[in-house]
């Protein structure tokens, strides 16, 4: 019977210890704010998860604190680089002074993008050929930054974005996208 019962304890104990699910139902990362370095979204309804081949070192999400005319910049990157898989995107937010929601719409170009202009961009390496979509007039993106932590070195936040590509016929739809990186 103490057999039965310990047996009994120790399956409950294991099943507890367990870690919870790590992607929701759409199959994304939980959103946090504390810096974990992660980010996904769903691209044209599907997961994309950012990620790195073993050939290819480095992190696959992160951001990037710079100094610009006018006050500092922050820009998010996720990216995936594995043998026959090359795709990225990124946001940038100039000007940034705090949490906020950024509405986008400024027309960029891939070839001058100047750094006073919010823009997202998701670009395709491989496989070829190499396309870009971004942000613009006909192509809104919103992205709302929930924290942004200068002490901490935190930024935090969901993205959406209707992209359309340069130089193409074709456009991608971002949803449920969310970030959560040290700079």
């Amino acid at each position: 019977m103490k057999l039965c019962l310990f047996l009994g304890l120790a399956a409950l104990l294991a099943t507890s210890a367990c870690k919870k699910d790590d992607f929701d139902l759409d199959g994304l990362v939980p959103a946090t704010q504390s810096g974990k370095d992660t980010g996904d979204f769903l691209l044209n309804g599907q997961p994309y998860r950012p990620g790195r081949g073993s050939a290819y070192p480095g992190p696959a999400v992160g951001a990037i604190w710079s100094n610009i005319r006018g006050g500092r910049k922050i820009t998010v990157v996720m990216g995936r680089k594995f043998d026959r898989d090359d795709t990225g995107i990124n946001i940038v937010l100039p000007r940034i002074t705090g949490p906020a929601v950024f509405t986008i719409t400024d027309g960029v170009s891939p070839v001058v993008i100047t750094g006073n202009r919010s823009y997202i961009i998701y670009g395709i390496t491989q496989p070829s050929p190499a396309r870009q979509f971004l942000t613009g007039p006909a192509a809104v993106g919103r992205v709302e930054v929930t924290r942004y932590d200068t002490v901490a070195r935190v930024v935090s936040g969901t993205f959406e974005a209707m992209l359309r590509e340069f130089q193409g016929p074709d456009s991608v739809v971002i949803t449920k996208g969310r970030f959560d990186c040290k700079f």
